[in-house]
């Protein structure tokens, strides 16, 4: 068996994929849909901090010791 796609994007124009079943053609299908419905969602999201101010950033340039002094009251 043999899958083939077209795209008009220069070197890219005309890939064949030969593939030993169908099994295998299945899930390259699904696994890009599903890295595309991940990445669509994380535009999304970055999407709807950005219209609040906000931004996304990774976990290492979380500073524990400044969000507890902004967001937690004193205890009286």
């Amino acid at each position: 068996m043999e899958l083939q796609f077209n795209a008009n994007w220069g070197p890219l124009s005309g890939i064949g994929l030969p593939f030993l079943d169908l099994k295998s053609a299945v899930e390259l299908a699904v696994g890009a849909y599903g890295w595309w419905k991940a990445r669509e969602r994380t535009r999304s999201l970055e999407q709807v901090l950005g219209s609040a101010g906000c931004q996304l950033s990774v976990c290492s340039t979380f500073d524990f010791a400044r969000y507890i002094s902004r967001c937690v009251l004193p205890v009286s």
